[in-house]
């Protein structure tokens, strides 16, 4: 992992000389930016020492400033990695702020991961014309909308999809075990965009979706590399920002690289959630060549006190250690399996939102009151309602089905309507607070825990 940190006018006045010693980061004083060389330096780090949380401080204080006043340099990538509730929306909209008051004609793209953050974040920038946020979908949706029609739909990471799939294109019948694993091998290589090892009945599938005999949103992301209509749908765009690049298909990073040249491309990601590896998803820091971006960590959470920072660096969960910000609410913390019942009234985490659903679901059979955002509930209950399936929540579709999801959507309180017992969310998307009484129940870490080093 490498930090790069801007020496020159933005580097605050209370940061740090950085002294890098083998791998580790040492403090060693004050300076002020006019005693700061111009350009950047590189730190490479894999360990914070002793005195890590101040230098983690130093270091975050250094990116919060200097991020939003990154120069315009076509042809530029920078990664923005934060943990959940470390500012990244605010960093984002705060540097299209900077380039549109720079130059006024400059126009911003915001590639967000789902439509609720899309929607979040237009509605905070619903004063600038000039800054963009679309979902990838819709991106991809608005290109060959002409093209598609319910006909060609198909789920290429469902068994039942597969199967229907198989029947309509070569009136083939496959067995559910078939099915099952065609629909693996498929999702795999539609993120890879390579046939790499897949057979028959995959291979087919795979093949038809490159002829546009059928689509889902992974096999439009296919199509589109090499498609000039892909450049010319960004080409009013002079920055492209790239939301959740922590769980980037090959595919996507493919797409946007693209355009990299006539582009200044940002990507944001979460340095301590990644929630797609299943679907072939990695960081985007472990696609793009480490010599290619300069990379801005942020440790600061707002949303989780010191309790919740220390329990998930201490299970390593982060890629990153993460410190509580100032103010941050430390309310009462504890790592549960997931079969395990919790009495008293808490939050409840987790990685997905298909695992919060299907957990509701037992909470609801046990007697127990649940509730949720508002707004996400509403949005979950539009795409169960929807014959036009959205890519974010086909995992909670397929985990209990749409009629499933119907029924315990509708079971769910809004967030605020009466007493809480239980309140469900991702880690992620978590985003309201409690007194320091409260407890906060992560129920993702036993699936995605790893024991700490002896060393």
């Amino acid at each position: 992992m490498f930090v790069w940190i801007r020496h020159g006018p933005a580097l605050p006045s209370h940061a740090a000389v950085l002294r890098a010693s083998g791998e580790r980061i040492h403090v060693v004083g004050p300076i002020t930016p006019l005693e700061a060389p111009p350009g950047y330096i590189a730190v490479h780090v894999t360990e914070l020492v002793a005195e890590g949380e101040h230098a983690a401080r130093v270091l975050d204080a250094v990116a919060r400033e200097a991020f939003p006043l990154i120069p315009h340099e076509r042809g530029t990538i920078h990664v923005l990695h934060a943990p959940a509730g470390g500012g990244k929306t605010t960093s984002i909209i705060n540097l299209c702020r900077a380039q549109r008051s720079q130059r006024p004609d400059r126009r911003i793209l915001i590639a967000a991961f789902n439509r609720c953050a899309a929607q979040e974040g237009a509605s905070r920038t619903a004063d600038d014309a000039g800054i963009v946020w679309k979902t990838i979908d819709a991106l991809l949706h608005e290109m060959y909308g002409s093209e598609l029609t319910e006909e060609l739909r198909g789920d290429s990471g469902n068994a039942v999809g597969v199967r229907a799939l198989c029947a309509r294109l070569f009136s083939l019948g496959i067995s559910s075990a078939e099915a099952r694993l065609v629909s693996r091998q498929l999702q795999d290589a539609l993120n890879r965009g390579a046939v790499g090892d897949l057979v028959g009945t995959a291979l087919r599938l795979f093949r038809a979706a490159e002829r546009g005999e059928w689509f889902d949103f992974a096999t439009l992301r296919m199509r589109a590399r090499g498609d000039p209509r892909w450049s010319a749908a960004l080409q009013d765009y002079d920055v492209v920002i790239i939301d959740e690049a922590q769980d980037l298909n090959v595919v996507m990073a493919e797409l946007v690289m693209e355009v990299a040249p006539q582009k200044m491309l940002i990507f944001v990601g979460d340095g301590g959630q990644k929630l797609y590896a299943f679907m072939a998803c990695r960081d985007v820091t472990e696609i793009l060549p480490p010599e290619s971006f300069n990379a801005w960590i942020l440790y600061l959470s707002f949303r989780y006190g010191k309790k919740v920072c220390d329990l998930i660096n201490t299970l390593q969960l982060p890629l990153v250690p993460t410190f509580a910000a100032e103010g941050a609410p430390d309310t009462l913390v504890q790592a549960v399996g997931s079969g395990l019942e919790v009495a008293e009234p808490h939050v409840s985490l987790f990685a997905t939102w298909a695992d919060a659903i299907a957990a509701a679901n037992k909470y609801l059979e046990r007697g127990r009151s649940v509730s949720m955002d508002s707004v996400k509930r509403h949005e979950l209950l539009e795409a169960a309602c929807s014959e036009d399936d959205d890519a974010g929540y086909q995992q909670v579709l397929k985990r209990v089905s749409r009629a499933g999801a119907l029924r315990i959507l509708s079971a769910i309180r809004d967030a605020g309507e009466d007493a809480m017992d239980v309140f469900i969310s991702t880690v992620h998307g978590y985003k309201f607070t409690h007194d320091a009484n409260f407890r906060l129940v992560l129920r993702f870490i036993y699936r995605e825990w790893r024991p700490a080093s002896s060393s």
